[in-house]
């Protein structure tokens, strides 16, 4: 997918938001490259949010011609203005200095084994195409520090790897690993260009009902994004469905709750099987109920 204009413009709103305030260390699953970004959209966007120190001659090629693969900018400086000091990229071709190694095979250069050292761990499109799926998603774990957050951009309909991805993969992995979920969106691409042959891109609620109501002839492709933040330093837990959750993990399931500042949700373990379906309002009167009682056994 590359680092494309729907995601420059998520980065941006995320920054201006104090979101990405602590993040200092970048790496990414692919040597990344800006797509289909114009300088003056570019420009633009960074006053929109009040972000300076953008220079052309920081950004090479960020005006050629936007399918021209072979000379692209790449991703590096971008990060580097929203306050990053250290970057590093991971592909097989190692362009743009990337580390050139297979995300197919557990991590084991030892400059990135250990836990934790990065605070922001993005995959733009590069997962699809590593076989060992499962693999990938551990490395990203393995790599992002406690408290930093995993950005995931993956093709639903219209990709060319091996793999489209759905809402519940993504939460399933957030359930598995306690993630906080930040932002989700699918990512909607038409196939009509704007003047200057770039395509619009647009970020919305990913809901089933949603993808009903789009006629799926007239776009190029539909994206699924996920922000997550990672709250701890476990190790990466595979997601199970259904019963197998309570079996391998010891809980009967999760309910979402919703948080507002920023917009996001976490997945809290329902431990008691007796409440594993019960709605919202139920669960709670139960507990207000509970805690009345213990309240009057303690006068």
């Amino acid at each position: 997918m590359a680092l494309t204009h729907g995601l420059v413009q998520l980065y941006l709103d995320l920054w201006q938001r104090g979101v990405f305030k602590s993040v200092k260390s970048v790496i990414e699953l692919g040597s990344q490259e800006f797509y289909q970004v114009r300088p003056q959209d570019f420009e633009r966007w960074l006053a929109g949010v009040g972000l300076s120190g953008y220079t052309p001659e920081r950004f090479p090629n960020l005006n050629q011609d936007p399918d021209d693969w072979r000379r692209r900018c790449p991703a590096k400086p971008f990060y580097e203005l929203l306050g990053a000091e250290r970057y590093a990229c991971i592909d097989v071709n190692a362009k743009h200095g990337a580390i050139p190694l297979d995300l197919n095979a557990p991590l084991s250069d030892e400059t990135l084994s250990a836990c934790g050292q990065f605070d922001l761990v993005t995959d733009h499109g590069c997962a699809e195409h590593v076989f060992n799926i499962d693999e990938v998603f551990r490395t990203m774990h393995r790599l992002c520090a406690p408290h930093g957050f995993i950005v995931s951009a993956q093709n639903l309909y219209g990709g060319n790897g091996y793999y489209n991805f759905d809402t519940a993969f993504y939460e399933g992995l957030a359930a598995a690993n306690q993630y906080r979920v930040l932002f989700a969106s699918y990512l909607i691409t038409p196939k009509y260009r704007q003047p200057g042959g770039v395509y619009d891109q647009f970020h919305v609620a990913p809901t089933e009902a949603m993808l009903r109501t789009l006629d799926w002839a007239t776009l190029e492709f539909i994206g699924l994004c996920y922000v997550f933040q990672k709250p701890h330093d476990r190790p990466f837990q595979l997601p199970y469905q259904d019963g197998l959750l309570a079996r391998r993990q010891g809980h009967y399931g999760f309910r979402v709750h919703g948080l507002t500042d920023p917009l996001s949700r976490i997945y809290v373990p329902v431990t008691d099987d007796s409440l594993a379906y019960m709605s919202t309002r139920a669960l709670v009167n139960l507990v207000l109920r509970r805690i009345a009682a213990r309240v009057g056994r303690s006068r």
